[in-house]
């Protein structure tokens, strides 16, 4: 089974489709365009490219398909690296939150 949103498609084992949840509400209150509107999948236990936003068809078939959606992900993911790499060229700044012991509570910064 594949879940499309436009030429975005993730395609499902019938042991996932027979787990995954096609949601028009969040928290009880319908879905924003924002959040994947009208129909949102959700795959328990899956990767974050089958939730798939804007659900638009949903194919059937005894073959697997070609899913779409984790290339997508992995050229979104290529092209945020590389133009952090170029913020990154000049003065480095490091801060964050450390809670697990021997640092918890303390605050890393440089």
């Amino acid at each position: 089974m594949a879940v499309c949103a436009g030429s975005d498609a993730v395609w499902l084992t019938l042991e996932e489709a027979g787990q995954a949840l096609l949601c028009d509400h969040l928290n009880g209150v319908p879905l924003s365009r924002e959040h994947g509107a009208p129909w949102r999948l959700l795959v328990p236990g899956g990767k974050c490219y089958t939730s798939v936003k804007w659900v638009d068809t949903l194919l059937v078939s005894e073959t697997m398909g070609v899913s779409t959606a984790g290339e997508i992900a992995r050229q979104r993911l290529e092209a945020r690296r590389a133009s952090s790499l170029v913020r990154a060229v000049g003065r480095l700044l490091y801060w964050g939150l450390a809670w697990s012991s021997p640092f918890a509570g303390e605050r890393l910064s440089q």
